[in-house]
Parts: C-alpha cells; sequence; structure tokens
C-alpha cells in the first residue's frame, strides 16, 4: 500500500503513510521531495471570495481554508491554480493566509511566488526546509499560434508561470536544481458561447501547443536528462485523450488540425488523425499512466463524469525518479487526494521525487 490511502483514512495518519514512501531496500534513500498540484477553487481573501462567489460567510470561508491547509499539509511542494487577486497586494494576502495554516497545521515554514496579474492566478508554495528558488518567469504577453490564422491574436488566458530552484538532497543524496511550470488552460465554462461548439477545445490547442514550443525551446537539457528535472504541473481543463492534451505531451502539432491536414476533431475534442501521423511524445502523465491512479477514473466530476484535467507531467528521461521501485517502471510513487471534500471540487495530485 503506498501513499494513495489517504484518501480513505483520516489526516492523523498521513505522516504514517508518507513513511510508506521510503522503502529501506531502495537504494535511492529517502523521497526528496512530494510534489503537487491542485486547483483551490477560487480561494483568496474573504473579501475577494465574497466577491467572486457572491457572499460567503465567516464559518464557510474558515472551513474552505482549514481543509485546503488539512489537504496540501502532505506536500513539500504545491502548485497551485485559481487563487483570487484583484491587485498584487489582494493575491499575496491570500497566498500568505494559506502559508500561515500550513504552518499552524505542519509546523514548517512554506513561502510561495505567484504568477502574473489574471482573473485568477498560478503559482508555487513550497517549504522553505526542502529548497530555495533560483528564479521565476511568467509566461506573460505571449502571443499563442493560432489554429485558424484569420482569427484576433491571443494570449494565454493565465500566464503559466517557471520556477527554477534547487531541491535539498536527503541523507547521502546530493542537492539538485528543477524546473517546475504551473499553468491553467480555458475552463469548459460557458462553452455555448463558443462557435466552435467545442467548449473552447481550440484553445486549450493553441495554448499547449504554444507552451510546449516554449518548453522544448527553452529546456533541451532536461528533456533529455534527468540531472536537471523538469515537471509540469496543473489544470488542463481537458481530459487526458484530449486534442491539448495530445499537443501538450507532443504526440500531435497544432499545424496538424489545420486547413486539409491529417487530423481532425470529434464533437468531444478527441483528436482524430490519418495512420503515421503521431509523433515522439515528449511529455508524460505520472496521474493517468499510474495503475492506481487510473482506477480512481478522474480528478474532476462533471454531471457524474470523471475526467483527468489535473495532471503532473515529465520528460521519458526523468521518470524513473518517479517510480515507486527503483527497478520497476510504469508504476509510479503517484496518486489522487481527494479529502477534505470542503477543500476544492479538484483532487490534488501528487508524485514523490527521489534520486
Amino acid at each position: 500500500m503506498k501513499f494513495l490511502v489517504l484518501i480513505f483514512v483520516s489526516i492523523s495518519s498521513f505522516a504514517q503513510s508518507r513513511a510508506m514512501l521510503n522503502d529501506p531496500l531502495d537504494p535511492r534513500g529517502e523521497v526528496e521531495a512530494v510534489i503537487c498540484s491542485q486547483n483551490l477553487q477560487n480561494f483568496g481573501t474573504e473579501r475577494e471570495m465574497a466577491i467572486r462567489l457572491g457572499g460567503i460567510t465567516k464559518e464557510f470561508y474558515e472551513s474552505k481554508l482549514d481543509s485546503l491547509a488539512t489537504r496540501l499539509a502532505r506536500c513539500d511542494l504545491i502548485g497551485i491554480q485559481e487563487l483570487l487577486g484583484s491587485t498584487d497586494e489582494s493575491a499575496k494576502n491570500g497566498a500568505l493566509l494559506l502559508a500561515e495554516r500550513l504552518r499552524v497545521k505542519t509546523g514548517r515554514v512554506y513561502d510561495f511566488v505567484l504568477s502574473a496579474p489574471a482573473e485568477t492566478r498560478v503559482g508555487l508554495f513550497y517549504a522553505k526546509d526542502r529548497g530555495e528558488i533560483l528564479s521565476s518567469l511568467p509566461y506573460k504577453n505571449i502571443e499563442l499560434p493560432k489554429l485558424v490564422p484569420e482569427r484576433r491574436p491571443e494570449v494565454f488566458h493565465r500566464a503559466p508561470l517557471e520556477v527554477q530552484m534547487t531541491i535539498h538532497g536527503k541523507g547521502e543524496s546530493l542537492s539538485r536544481n528543477i524546473v517546475l511550470i504551473i499553468y491553467h488552460f480555458k475552463s469548459k465554462a460557458g462553452g455555448r458561447s463558443d462557435p466552435t461548439g467545442l467548449q473552447y477545445e481550440v484553445a486549450r490547442m493553441e495554448a499547449a501547443e504554444a507552451l510546449r514550443r516554449i518548453i522544448q525551446g527553452r529546456f533541451r537539457e532536461s528533456l533529455a536528462s534527468a540531472e536537471n528535472p523538469l515537471i509540469l504541473l496543473g489544470d488542463r481543463n481537458s481530459d487526458f485523450d484530449s486534442a491539448s492534451a495530445r499537443i501538450l505531451e507532443g504526440r500531435v502539432r497544432l499545424e496538424e488540425f489545420m486547413n486539409d491536414a491529417p487530423c481532425r476533431l470529434s464533437k468531444h475534442g478527441v483528436p482524430l488523425c490519418q495512420g503515421g501521423v503521431d509523433r515522439p511524445q515528449i511529455l508524460f502523465s505520472v496521474i493517468s499512466s499510474d495503475p492506481e491512479a487510473r482506477g480512481i477514473g478522474g480528478t474532476y466530476s462533471y454531471k457524474g463524469k470523471k475526467s483527468f484535467i489535473d495532471d503532473i507531467l515529465l520528460p521519458g528521461a526523468a521518470l524513473p525518479l518517479t517510480w515507486e521501485k527503483f527497478d520497476r517502471s510504469l508504476n509510479y510513487s503517484s496518486g489522487i487526494v481527494s479529502e477534505p471534500e470542503g477543500a476544492s471540487d479538484h483532487s490534488l495530485v501528487w508524485v514523490g521525487l527521489n534520486w
């Protein structure tokens, strides 16, 4: 049994369950860091949440804050989405409230870095005893490629955030630099207004194409080696078999859906391509590809249907760092956590990193 048992037991058993990640027979030693991704479902200061949700009680706010901190307390690093903040100060104040509650829950000091201003923001929380930030870069004002050239230029709906940091090694392990990219693509909300009839899947495809191009341009060494691993965290707002997911993984390109190109979209946004189109995959999910996590059925439920819209992806070269057993591939030290329910309508996804 691995860390996934946290879904079914009380939070008080977290320390015991996390200890199970550390196999005494594993030559890698202790897990270096548990890395998580969590959509906060419109969390911010009480004032920001009241504006967004149309009024809330203090009891509701306190319960939301406490549930989030309880869920996130299992993590060393947390890529977050849907942090509210109409101003930089307001966004920071909301993040400070969550960081302080995490300190109360864990006895650890958490710091954070946030993306550029947007309707909602992404960011990274990190336990200061596990590592330190080297640099951060929001991908703002970047023009996205277009599926239909005649359309007006667009930028990321919410700017992804790149964070480079050093993770302190445990035991005899050396410290290592890693790159985290946190993203949040456009949701299906208001999809009836989408003239394509695809609930904004085209917008997600364009964002996925842009993000993959950035990754391939900036991080060629991290794609080819596990020395400085690249980790992509976020809310894709589309399932693992969607066109945007396949574009982000590198299996297809946006251009292969243009005009008389070999791919088209089904009415559900799934790519339908002629034979021989698939390209070498560059990013791999450790959530939807993990047997135990796959058995849960998804990270988000809409009208009774679950889907894997929250994900963690790594290049193939770095996947051995996430194996549950050092000599066993395709079974990752990863999982999905949905308790407490009051934290968010999205599940938390996590992966253990070990070298």
